[in-house]
C-alpha cells in the first residue's frame, strides 16, 4: 500500500508545482506593460527559467533577421555559441527525450511553438532531470502562448506610441503655417475690392485651424497629458 501513497503524493506535488508556476509565467505580461519590445524580450527571458524551474530556455521568434535567444543556468548564450546549441536541440533526443548540448551536457527538453505572426517562433526548455510529460509540458506550452502574447502587446503598444508622437508632430507642424495666413486675411480685411474672397480664406482658415486643435487635443489625450472629465454639457451648435 505504501508505493500508490507515495505516487499519489508525488502526483500532488507535481500538480502544486504546477499551479506555482503557471501563477508565475501568468504574471509576465504585467511585467512588461510600458516595456518596448526589446525590453519586454529581456524581462521574458530572464524570468522563463524561474518560472519554468529549468536550467535551459530557448527562443527563437521569426523576423527579418529571425531573433534568438537563450539563457543556460542563469547566463545569456553569447550570440558566437548559439549556433551549435541550436543544432544540438535539433538533434534527434535518444529515447528518452534527453539532449546532449556543447560541454556534455545532458538535459531533458520540451518544446511548444510560439504562435507569433504568419510563421510561428519556438521555444524549448529544458532541465537536468526528466521533465514530467503531463505537467511540465502544460506548462511550456503556456509559457509559449504567454510569450507571443507578452511581445505582441509590446509591439502594439510601441506602435501606438510612435503614432502618437507622429499626430502630436503633425499637429504642430501644420499649427505654424495657420498664424501667418490668418494674418494676411486680415491685412486683405483692408481692401473691399477683395472682401469675398477674403471671408471665404478666413473661414476656411478657421476651419482648419479647429480641425488642428482636434487633433492636437487628441495627442494630448493618449500621452495623458488632459485628464478627461465626465459631465453634462450644453448641445448649442457651436458658430
Amino acid at each position: 500500500m505504501r508505493a500508490p501513497r507515495n505516487s499519489a503524493n508525488e502526483q500532488v506535488g507535481r500538480l502544486d508545482r504546477c499551479i506555482r508556476d503557471l501563477a508565475a509565467l501568468n504574471a509576465l505580461p504585467s511585467m512588461c506593460i510600458g516595456r518596448s519590445p526589446e525590453e519586454a524580450m529581456t524581462i521574458v527571458l530572464e524570468a522563463l527559467p524561474t518560472a519554468l524551474n529549468c536550467q535551459l530556455v530557448y527562443l527563437a521568434l521569426p523576423g527579418a533577421p529571425p531573433q534568438r535567444h537563450a539563457m543556460l543556468r542563469g547566463s545569456r548564450v553569447p550570440d558566437a555559441d548559439l549556433d551549435e546549441l541550436v543544432a544540438a536541440l535539433s538533434a534527434d533526443a535518444d529515447h528518452e527525450g534527453a539532449r546532449v548540448l556543447p560541454g556534455d551536457d545532458k538535459l531533458w527538453c520540451f518544446e511548444a511553438s510560439v504562435p507569433i505572426g504568419a510563421a510561428p517562433g519556438r521555444l524549448v526548455a529544458g532541465r537536468a532531470s526528466p521533465l514530467d510529460p503531463r505537467t511540465d509540458r502544460v506548462l511550456v506550452r503556456s509559457a509559449a502562448n504567454l510569450v507571443a502574447t507578452t511581445l505582441e502587446t509590446a509591439r502594439v503598444l510601441a506602435n501606438a506610441h510612435r503614432k502618437d508622437e507622429f499626430l502630436a508632430m503633425l499637429g504642430h507642424e501644420l499649427r505654424n503655417p495657420l498664424a501667418p495666413i490668418l494674418t494676411a486675411v486680415e491685412l486683405l480685411a483692408r481692401h473691399p475690392s477683395v472682401a469675398r474672397e477674403q471671408g471665404v480664406i478666413e473661414r476656411h482658415t478657421r476651419h482648419l485651424a479647429r480641425l488642428v486643435d482636434d487633433l492636437l487635443d487628441i495627442s494630448r489625450v493618449t500621452s495623458g497629458h488632459i485628464e478627461l472629465q465626465i459631465g453634462r454639457a450644453s448641445c448649442r451648435e457651436r458658430v
